[in-house]
């Protein structure tokens, strides 16, 4: 007996994530959960101002203190299950894109 139909999908459907946050530094802005990875990008409009990946200071693409972002001056990142995303200044930091089944 078949549980799944034929050619239906399995797991979880994939997830969009958008998060800008301006909280205090040290605050948590996301975590990728168990069984899951991320696909995406980080700004901030904070000139040499770091978002941290579990602990580790990370300077994603300065958007210059606009909310325009040149294209093609993103990198991107993929981020596995448990990698914690936090605010390390109160500047502005956004994160965009997609989480998936792992």
């Amino acid at each position: 007996m078949l549980t799944t139909p034929v050619g239906a999908a399995s797991g979880t459907p994939p997830k969009q994530i958008a998060i800008t946050n301006t909280a205090l530094a040290g605050t948590t802005m996301y975590t990728v959960p168990v069984g899951r990875k991320f696909i995406g990008y980080f700004n901030t409009r904070g000139q040499n101002q770091p978002t941290k990946i579990n602990g580790v200071n990370i300077y994603p693409y300065y958007g210059g203190g606009t909310s325009v972002v040149q294209p093609g001056a993103l990198v991107e990142w993929t981020l596995v299950a448990g990698t914690v995303v936090s605010e390390n200044t109160s500047n502005q930091t956004s994160i965009v894109g997609v989480e998936y089944d792992a």
